[in-house]
């Protein structure tokens, strides 16, 4: 086994190490070693031993340990591990078997600009012995056994009395432990520890450079901001230069102070600040800066007040940095502002109206916010709801109490409603009363958002189910404006709303329920189902017939022969007889007519005449029917030939018995009209063969105003008198 056998190359003062010859002096002189130390580069703090070991484990634990203790001290501070084991290849290692590493140091000074891994000690354990193992370049320089029959070697650090395992960055002190195993004798365990303090030095004997800005206050977007960082060590004049700053900051590279105005976004950066010296000597520490959020009032919308009343309405901030400092501009009369807390409170006593509230928060930053509220002043808190709509038995219910004034949002409640109803706190009345019918008080009361409470007693009657009391339905005529009709309720809650389904074409029916209109579509009996619905939604229906008449109609015209008179010849005493189907209006026959459902007659002299016209104009010969009494609506009777009369023309009027007559008779629907006395004047002729048609005019109508549906009516052919 080697102990301390393979010669190392030799280092300079500024590589900062002992050659190993010196360390190999040192291990024989104990006393020599420490004082070394501590003149050169340790302080050593304290240390443990145990008497009950021989010299030999005691040596060999000593002067591991002061090697290690060397090796950290020699280290360049930043690159200095104790968890990476890389290390270069020994070819013929001094011992064999498991390696388990201890701790490793980087030799790179500050003033060189070498690799990190050009010069490395590295400590292991391999099957009980400590080893060093140092490289320089990648080439192994020594592989010496420095103590054998360890059980452990255990290495950590601190940074001002705070443990840190690994010693990485400048650690202040370095504690190595070595535990020994027992030896071929049987003597016990045996623990050594070492712990010393670093005097914090560079390759060229300046203090090691260290940023003693532990960290960095916290800013604020739009809120200027400066935090001057400080340093120790190296050779001044100092660099500084930082990356991740939050937007809108910079570091000045002389003074190392950052500075500026917060823009981007809050949250918090991690600042990569390094300082280097004048001999180019760097360092780099990573500091967290924290930006906050500018200060914003989240108070979106402010409840309204009422004249009279107490008003407290709390206004919230976010963001920022507290504590912050409230105002208010526009305030109603008789309200103010907290400027801790930003409740605005009081007591309005001005008019009814919306004041536009300008609120400005300020941050303990000087940083401020503004923000336009509405703030309503209403008048005083008033239940507007008169009475509830009524409600019928077993019909679900829902009604609804409103209010003004006050502070919203509003809370109501009610005692003493009907059974099965209850109220909601949005004012909303529900339920489905089941009860006896009746009417109750109702003591509803509301409660507004700044807590004024008002009641009023509001009745709500409860009724039995609607019904529908109209029997039937008026008959009603095609073409004539429908009489009309109302169709009646009884019980429910009124007012009632009506609908229907059936109606004849042309009528229809209001929401009221009348029905109106003109009847167009096929005469006929129709099947109306009308329903009911009360203000509380309750429904009842009924089915009613309406029978709607046709138009009345000519049934027959006849031209008769005076009873012992030439057939064949037109003379008095003939006459023409019509028909018809429905009662006529006899006003539309002779305007002096009066009663539709009476006779009717004109026979005063010389107040009928009727007139057989020849054939030369019109082309047939025809009849008529005037009198000087009325205006009478007979309307022409086309003989259907020219051959009655000769040539002119020949009239029947006369006076007394032989008179020319007009009558009405009401109970068989007929109008009579006679020929009286032939005049003077003209000659009649011999009743041909012909097919005679009677046009009636468009002004008879029967007794409801209906137009005849066969105005022009056709006699059968060969009819004569």
């Amino acid at each position: 086994m080697r102990r301390l056998v393979a010669k190392r190359k030799a280092r300079t003062r500024d590589e900062g190490g002992f050659t190993l010859a010196e360390v190999i002096v040192s291990v024989g002189i104990e006393a020599v070693i420490f004082g070394a130390l501590a003149a050169a580069f340790v302080v050593v703090l304290n240390g443990g031993t145990s008497v009950n070991e021989n010299l030999k484990r005691s040596s060999d634990a000593r002067a591991a340990a002061a090697y290690i203790v060397s090796d950290a001290r020699n280290s360049s501070g930043p690159q200095m591990s104790v968890t990476d084991t890389t290390s270069c290849a020994d070819p013929t290692p001094p011992v064999t078997g498991t390696s388990t590493a201890v701790a490793r140091f980087n030799w790179n000074a500050p003033n060189r600009v070498t690799a990190p891994t050009a010069n490395i000690s590295n400590y292991v354990l391999v099957s009980g012995n400590l080893l060093r193992r140092h490289c320089e370049a990648g080439t192994l320089v020594n592989d010496a056994v420095l103590a054998a029959n360890v059980d452990s070697t255990t290495v950590s650090c601190s940074v001002n009395g705070i443990a840190q395992p690994d010693c990485t960055g400048t650690p202040t002190a370095i504690t190595v432990a070595i535990v020994a195993t027992l030896d071929s004798v049987g003597s016990a365990p045996y623990t050594y520890t070492l712990t010393a303090a670093f005097r914090q030095l560079n390759g060229r004997g300046a203090p090691l450079l260290v940023i003693t800005t532990a960290s960095l206050a916290n800013g604020e977007i739009g809120d200027p901001y400066s935090a001057p960082l400080a340093g120790t060590g190296g050779v001044s004049p100092y660099t500084w230069s930082a990356t991740g700053l939050p937007a809108g900051l910079s570091m000045s590279p002389t003074t190392g102070t950052i500075s500026g105005t917060p823009t981007g976004a809050s949250g918090s950066a991690n600042v990569a600040v390094t300082l280097t010296d004048a001999v180019a000597s760097s360092i780099v520490k990573n500091l967290s800066l924290t930006v906050l959020a500018a200060p914003t009032i989240s108070t979106a919308t402010l409840a309204s007040g009422a004249v009279g009343s107490p008003y407290s309405a709390p206004l919230a901030g976010t963001g920022g940095t507290t504590p912050y400092i409230w105002s208010a501009t526009g305030l109603p009369s008789g309200l103010s502002m907290s400027s801790t807390t930003g409740t605005i409170s009081g007591t309005p006593n001005g008019a009814v109206a919306t004041a536009t509230v300008a609120v400005k928060l300020t941050d303990a930053r000087g940083v401020v916010a503004t923000k336009s509220l509405a703030l309503d002043i209403t008048g005083p808190l008033t239940i507007v709801t008169i009475q509830f709509p009524g409600a019928d038995l077993n019909v679900p219910y829902n009604a609804t109490v409103t209010a003004s004034g006050g502070s919203q949002p509003y809370v109501w409640s009610a005692s003493g409603l009907p059974s099965a109803l209850t109220m909601s706190p949005s004012g909303v009345v529900t339920g489905t009363p089941g009860a006896v019918a009746g009417n109750a008080d109702v003591v509803v009361t509301l409660t507004d958002a700044q807590g004024v409470v008002v009641t009023k007693t509001i009745k709500i009657f409860t009724s039995a189910a609607p019904t529908i009391t109209t029997a039937s339905l008026p008959g009603g005529e095609k073409t004539v404006v429908y009489a009309g009709t109302t169709l009646v309720g009884a019980a429910g809650t009124t007012p009632y709303t009506w609908s229907q389904t059936g109606l004849p074409a042309g009528l229809v029916m209001s929401s009221a329920g009348v029905i109106s209109g003109t009847p167009n579509g096929t005469p006929g009996t129709a099947t109306v189902v009308v329903t009911l619905t009360d203000a509380a939604n309750g429904t009842v229906s009924k089915s009613l017939s309406l029978v709607v008449a046709p138009q009345p109609t000519i049934v027959s015209v006849t031209l008769a022969n005076v009873s012992g008179g030439t057939a064949g010849r037109i003379e008095k005493g003939d006459s023409i007889a019509i028909v018809y189907s429905a009662q006529m209006r006899v006003s539309s026959f002779c305007s002096t007519w009066a009663t539709d459902t009476a006779d009717q007659t004109l026979t005063v002299s010389n107040d009928v005449t009727v007139t057989l016209n020849d054939g030369a104009n019109p082309t047939h010969d025809s009849v008529s029917v005037t009198s000087a009494t009325c205006t009478f609506n007979f309307g022409l009777l086309d003989l259907g030939v020219s051959t009655y009369v000769g040539s002119g023309s020949a009239s029947f009027s006369g006076s007394g018995a032989n008179k020319s007559s007009i009558t009405w008779t009401a109970s068989t629907k007929t109008l009579l009209i006679v020929f009286g006395t032939k005049g003077a004047a003209g000659t009649v002729a011999t009743v041909a063969t012909s097919t005679p048609i009677l046009s009636s005019p468009a002004a008879v109508v029967d007794s409801a105003g209906a137009n005849l549906t066969n105005q022009s009516f056709t006699l059968p052919a060969g009819i004569k008198f």
